[in-house]
């Protein structure tokens, strides 16, 4: 039974009050970004190729019971013909044996041979191994797009996020800048000490030093999402920057959903064709039943040109039945069968290891999500407090009631707070993509 628990986060609410303007280039959405990868990333692009080698392979084991025609031709010169011995009393001499050469001195012979499988289990059971592999390279491609999903995702709310961390640092820069001319002008009367006005310099040079940091994280970043996506690196991509309202939804899943999840799929189908692999080799113990034709043209002369006038074609035509009964192969068949087996119970015994790792993924991530869900309302409250305390300070600092260390102290307060909370977002974002793989709806993240 599956229960879902909706919880509505008002995600960086506070970013346009401090603010953060949207950027004027042209953005790119997840699904924008999802879909561009899709078609582009050459990974996936790879994996589809296999799909197309399999339907050949589809195709080659049909042929093996589609008939088999060949046109056959010879051109044969008796540089000496044959000798036989034959017995005298053919011409009144009895008694003696004779040699004697005869035939002609070319021989020509052109026609069709046509091969025909009529029953082979080995074949049949080749085919379903065939069409079972092309199931699997489907299986392969969804669970390569799922995990190239997971991956855009992954590097578009890490971009996000720096993003997000650098306007913040430019809004502290501004307060800073703001501060700095204020005490300028109060030294500059006389009401401000000069380390006061110095300690706001080096403050301020931290902050740009931290910009600079986050300006080389973010490039990186988009970088990496741009090869996921299978974007030339040197083009431009911009993200919003505003994820607003995030309507995130917690999903109770039961190891009874554990059947849409590809791995588990793919984990399937393997088993299946390993069970085939089984089959295949035990057909070998079964007869197999083939006919064929073969139609001829012959030709006899002693002139080597064989199409001259006068040339005398003699038909032949051969029809028959081959019946192959396998009586005894050294144990062979008998030892690769039971390697196969072996090799079916253990995928089974993954099996059982796989559904285990999938139920504790799926716990992990939902109690991840709840957590971290609780977490980023507790960091905004704690951001919103902290922007409260340092207005109030800086107002008491510009009014000569505090000093400027308790001023840096709400500041570094501020500046934590807001780092714990962009922090406590992103690590929503990331509990949501685990919580959708671990469902097998990663797709999903995107709609």
């Amino acid at each position: 039974m599956k229960t879902w628990l909706r919880t509505t986060i008002a995600i960086l609410g506070l970013l346009p009050a401090l603010g953060i303007a949207a950027s004027a280039q042209q953005e790119m959405s997840l699904k924008a970004c999802i879909d561009y990868g899709k078609e582009h990333n050459v990974g996936l692009q790879r994996s589809r190729l296999d799909i197309s080698k399999t339907e050949m392979k589809v195709m080659e084991g049909i042929s093996g019971y589609l008939p088999q025609i060949n046109a056959t031709g010879t051109f044969n010169d008796n540089l000496k013909l044959p000798t036989q011995i034959i017995p005298g009393a053919i011409f009144g001499q009895p008694g003696q044996n004779i040699a004697v050469q005869f035939g002609t001195t070319y021989n020509v012979t052109g026609g069709i041979d046509v091969q025909q499988v009529i029953y082979n289990q080995s074949i049949l059971t080749g085919i379903k191994a065939a069409k079972a592999s092309r199931d699997l390279s489907n299986l392969s491609v969804e669970n390569a797009e799922e995990q190239l999903i997971y991956n855009i995702a992954s590097a578009y709310y890490g971009a996000q996020i720096t993003a997000i961390q650098r306007d913040l640092i430019i809004a502290n820069l501004t307060k800073v800048d703001t501060l700095l001319g204020i005490t300028q002008a109060r030294l500059e009367r006389g009401f401000a000490k000069k380390t006061d006005y110095d300690r706001l310099a080096v403050n301020r040079t931290n902050l740009k030093t931290e910009l600079q940091n986050l300006d080389l994280a973010q490039s990186q970043q988009l970088v990496l999402l741009k090869f996921h996506m299978g974007m030339p690196l040197d083009s431009a991509i911009a993200l919003p920057k505003v994820m607003g309202d995030a309507d995130i939804a917690v999903q109770s899943v039961n190891s009874d959903g554990y059947a849409n999840i590809t791995d588990l799929k793919l984990l399937q189908m393997k088993i299946e064709l390993t069970s085939l692999s089984v089959d295949q080799i035990n057909a070998g113990y079964l007869p197999t039943l083939s006919m064929s034709l073969r139609m001829n043209y012959q030709a006899q002369q002693n002139n080597a040109n064989i199409f001259a006038s006068g040339t005398n074609w003699f038909p032949t035509s051969v029809v028959g039945l081959t019946l192959n009964v396998p009586l005894f192969d050294g144990l062979n068949k008998m030892a690769r069968s039971q390697q196969a087996r072996v090799d079916v119970m253990q995928l089974e015994l993954d099996k059982v290891n796989l559904e285990q790792q999938l139920k504790m993924q799926s716990i992990n991530a939902r109690n991840k999500m709840e957590i971290n869900l609780a977490g980023v309302t507790t960091q905004r409250n704690n951001m919103e407090l902290a922007d409260e305390v340092y207005r109030t300070t800086q107002s008491q600092f510009q009014g000569g009631i505090v000093s400027l260390t308790e001023l840096f102290n709400a500041e570094t307060a501020l500046r934590e707070a807001q780092v714990n909370y962009v922090k406590s977002v992103l690590e929503v974002r990331v509990a949501e993509l685990d919580l959708l793989r671990s469902s097998g709806n990663i797709k999903s993240i995107h709609h």
